[in-house]
């Protein structure tokens, strides 16, 4: 609470007061025919309840000019966001001398209770040393998809977090992609889950047997979103023509392809 907020709270009870002696006088110098505590009681009650309705104002006016100079923030309908203001457990593949491994991270959305906007403060153990980096998280929603933004709090490190589908706001974990950069300090773009439940562990590295399960869970759920994967483009098939065809084409999921190359596992 403010200081301004702490006075506006303190005089509005003496304001209260304020109104209902002023009434109590009016009333008495009304029955009792005493003009003076008609006078007085009527210049109090009038008074005070001019000025609490104005502390009210002054208030309104006070909390609106604090939102409107904050900074810019991420922000989404609330009635959007409010499933996802609890803690979630978040998973991403990136690269540690070398081999892809899959990470974990706590975002607590929790603590913050300013409507309309997601945030979470977590601190990112470093693989090499016992360092740590903090990091800043907002997310919102941008149609039916969930965006988290992480900035490192020192240094222009930044990553995106895209979950495609999370208009079924009953599910418990969600699978999409980040584009992040590695620690090895190589730019990917790589899977990600979140789950309300830390069924995968909560070690800053995950290894089998759940980094197996990660894996497959990811590449599973992909499948029921039923994404395609588009076909790369060569040279030998950038220079074929393209032939329109009458028949639907079975769309192949971006997964199936995925799936049929061989899962690299972090090592022990």
């Amino acid at each position: 609470m403010t200081a301004m907020e702490s006075h506006l709270k303190g005089y509005t009870g003496l304001n209260i007061g304020l109104i209902f002696g002023g009434f109590c006088l009016l009333v008495a110098g009304y029955f009792l025919s005493i003009p003076l505590f008609t006078a007085i009681g009527g210049t109090f009650f009038g008074a005070s309840l001019g000025s609490l309705f104005g502390r009210m104002a002054n208030k309104d006016i006070i909390e609106n000019f604090g939102l409107l100079s904050q900074p810019q923030k991420f922000t989404s309908e609330e009635a959007n966001i409010t499933l996802f203001r609890k803690e979630w457990h978040m998973y991403h593949v990136t690269k540690i001398n070398g081999e892809f491994v899959w990470r974990y991270t706590l975002y607590d959305f929790s603590k913050e209770s300013v409507p309309g906007y997601l945030q979470a403060s977590v601190t990112i153990a470093s693989p090499y040393d016992n360092t740590a980096q903090n990091h800043i998280v907002e997310a919102g929603i941008r149609k039916n998809k969930l965006v988290t933004l992480i900035t490192a709090c020192e240094g222009d490190e930044a990553g995106i977090h895209i979950f495609p589908r999370v208009e079924h706001t009953f599910r418990s974990d969600y699978c999409g992609i980040v584009d992040l950069t590695t620690w090895d300090d190589t730019p990917s773009i790589s899977p990600v889950i979140i789950v309300s439940k830390p069924k995968y562990g909560t070690e800053p590295t995950i290894r089998d047997p759940e980094a197996k399960e990660l894996d497959e869970f990811w590449i599973s759920r992909m499948k029921t979103y039923g994404f395609d994967l588009l076909p790369r483009v060569t040279a030998e098939t950038a220079n074929k023509p393209i032939v329109q065809s009458t028949v639907q084409p079975t769309a192949q999921p971006i997964v199936q392809q995925i799936s049929e190359q061989p899962i690299v596992q972090p090592t022990v």
